[in-house]
């Protein structure tokens, strides 16, 4: 398949790279030039560090030249990929950035077929899961980054790999389960050619002989499958397929499970599921403060309404967005029997597009049981289902992560018996019967809480004045908070004291790890990278002045930040930033610096 990053140019990744303009084939150039391209790719919307992209391409033995050849290449490819003069290929502090549309990458629609493969497959509609996996495979044609050097694309392409090879497993499965036996099995020996040792494919082809009435013939995989394991790699067959083989040797149709069931019993069998739908994520583990916020919604669903309960939860990034919703939707989960579903509108994950209302209403009405295939095709249409099977349900719905009122609203539902927990970065006022309801830091005695239960308690009351410290530092910001107390939760012989230490230190906060390992930075950079320049003009100078007041006046510039919650109004009517905040926009900036840096 092919990727759009600009109106004429597109890019084939699952096999040999690939890149056309209007049809015609475009000269990417030497080997290492395209391994580069193809590391941005694979990182798309994402910074890659100049190291990590040397690295990426040479491993450990890059030339003494390699950041001057890094920096040739790009030129290099934006003068192919560049349109009207603005290169795709952006500089940033630190590496390079290739602006696209993960959406359109074969990789993403490849993984979002597989996933719409699972989700038909779960819900007892094989045929139309075997249709996906179709679609994805065909995407496929050969090697992904085929004959370009580089370890992270060797390691891509083995990830890749597997994952082709799972989504031919799952489409073997579902011929079986179509009732297409010989189909299945003739697609599953195929595969046991190139994939001897694999003890699923054996174990399924094991199951399309016997459903064939070849039962001796399946026991002979199992025989050939166990003797090569035992004499390649000393090991014994594993639990699936030694349960595939005890099932044949006796004869236990159910203990095969339900391939090839008759396709009416799992749809009722999934209907009967939908009415039960719970698609909750687990809430926090110890929720602390906000008392004033769940009184105040407490009190405003004991008002009598005429239409569906909707909150819009707005707040900076890492102030606990997520968890409030899921701690409220905990709460209301036994007043919404008829379901709860839960999404994740991705406005603010790295390397992810937003997601498009009309792909979150296919993924509700399949959820609630209706047939992708008999869904309507506009958005008005698929909203109006969406609203009607809510108001005969009664649902609970969270939405995560939202971008923007035109994102929300197709998916809110009308009836006065819903409820709806949206959580976002930015307010969104425009929403109808919207109430909003802003989070600010966590006070001083509920940060050390959270600080306390994450650290633990003894190792916290030996040294107050630290802990009050760090809890300072932090500024009631729940992330940060985390992250100092997995740093000493795993560290046991790192005192508060130092820990207090390295925070105050210059750059500090931005060096804590959270539990994930991704960094704080991976908390805003989504938010840094919308910002327009002017903007992040506004967020240096308050960074670099310290005093809101002390920053030239931008009133527009700073009321757009205001409203994305990343600055914050201060009682004398200015602006100030948060420490997290701070910290990060000083990490985009030398201290020196008087202007945004320039891509290139």
């Amino acid at each position: 398949m092919l990727v759009t990053v600009t109106d004429s140019i597109k890019f084939a990744l699952l096999g040999p790279l690939q890149a056309t303009r209007s049809g015609d084939p475009l000269d990417l150039g030497p080997r290492r030039q395209c391994a580069l391209l193809s590391v941005l790719l694979c990182r798309a919307n994402q910074v890659v560090p100049t190291d990590a992209l040397l690295r990426g391409v040479w491993d450990d033995e890059f030339p003494p030249s390699g950041a001057r050849l890094i920096s040739t290449y790009v030129y290099r490819l934006r003068r192919v990929l560049g349109a009207a003069g603005t290169p795709e290929i952006e500089r940033t502090r630190g590496g390079y950035l290739l602006r696209l549309d993960s959406g359109d990458l074969d990789t993403v629609r490849f993984g979002a077929a597989v996933d719409e493969a699972k989700e038909h497959s779960a819900a007892g509609r094989p045929e139309q899961a075997r249709a996906c996996l179709d679609t994805a495979l065909e995407l496929w044609r050969g090697d992904p980054f085929a004959g370009l050097p580089g370890p992270l694309l060797a390691a891509e392409r083995l990830r890749l790999g597997e994952q082709r090879l799972a989504a031919l497993e799952h489409r073997a499965e579902l011929s079986l389960r179509c009732g297409e036996g010989d189909l299945g099995a003739a697609e599953l020996r195929s595969l046991r050619v190139q994939h001897p040792l694999r003890e699923r494919l054996a174990a399924l082809l094991m199951i399309a002989l016997y459903r064939g009435g070849r039962q001796a013939e399946a026991l002979a995989v199992y025989t050939e499958t166990d003797g090569r394991l035992r004499e390649e790699l000393g090991v014994q067959s594993g639990h699936e397929l030694a349960s595939v083989h005890q099932a044949v040797l006796r004869g236990d149709d159910a203990a095969l499970g339900d391939l090839g069931a008759p396709a009416e019993r799992r749809r009722e069998a999934v209907a009967a599921d939908t009415r039960r739908r719970d698609d909750l994520p687990a809430g926090p583990a110890h929720f602390v403060g906000r008392t004033r916020e769940l009184e105040a919604l407490a009190a405003r669903r004991r008002r009598p309404r005429t239409s569906a309960n909707v909150t819009v939860v707005d707040g900076m990034p890492g102030v606990g967005k997520t968890a409030f919703v899921l701690e409220v939707a905990a709460r209301l989960r036994n007043r919404h029997p008829g379901g709860r579903f839960h999404l994740d509108l991705r406005a603010h994950r790295p390397g992810r597009t937003a997601m498009h209302p009309d792909e979150a209403l296919r993924r509700l009405l399949t959820a609630a049981g209706h047939c992708a295939a008999d869904l309507p095709d506009c958005v008005e249409e698929r909203a109006a289902l969406w609203r009607h099977t809510a108001a005969e349900r009664g649902v609970l719905l969270v939405l995560d992560d939202a971008e923007c009122t035109e994102q929300v609203r197709p998916l809110l539902p009308s009836a006065p018996n819903c409820t709806v927990l949206v959580a976002g970065r930015r307010s969104l006022p425009a929403l109808p019967a919207g109430a909003a309801l802003s989070l600010a830091p966590l006070d001083e005695a509920a940060a050390t809480s959270l600080l306390t239960h994450g650290a633990g308690g003894d190792r916290v009351a030996r040294e107050p004045d630290a802990v009050a410290r760090l809890v300072k530092a932090c500024d009631g910001s729940p992330a940060l908070l985390t992250a100092i107390a997995g740093r000493m939760r795993h560290r046991g012989t790192l005192t508060f004291a130092a820990m207090a230490e390295r925070v105050a230190a210059p750059g500090g906060l931005m060096r804590i790890t959270p539990a994930d390992a991704r960094g704080l930075d991976s908390l805003l950079d989504p938010s840094w990278l919308r910002l327009t320049v002017a903007e992040q003009c506004a967020l240096r100078d308050l960074a670099g002045h310290g005093d809101a007041a002390a920053a030239p006046p931008r009133p527009a510039v700073l009321d757009s930040l205001a409203e994305a919650n990343l600055v914050e109004d201060t009682a004398t009517g200015g602006y100030r930033l948060h420490p997290l905040v701070e910290a990060y926009v000083s990490e985009q900036f030398t201290p020196r610096s008087a202007t945004v840096p320039v891509t290139g």
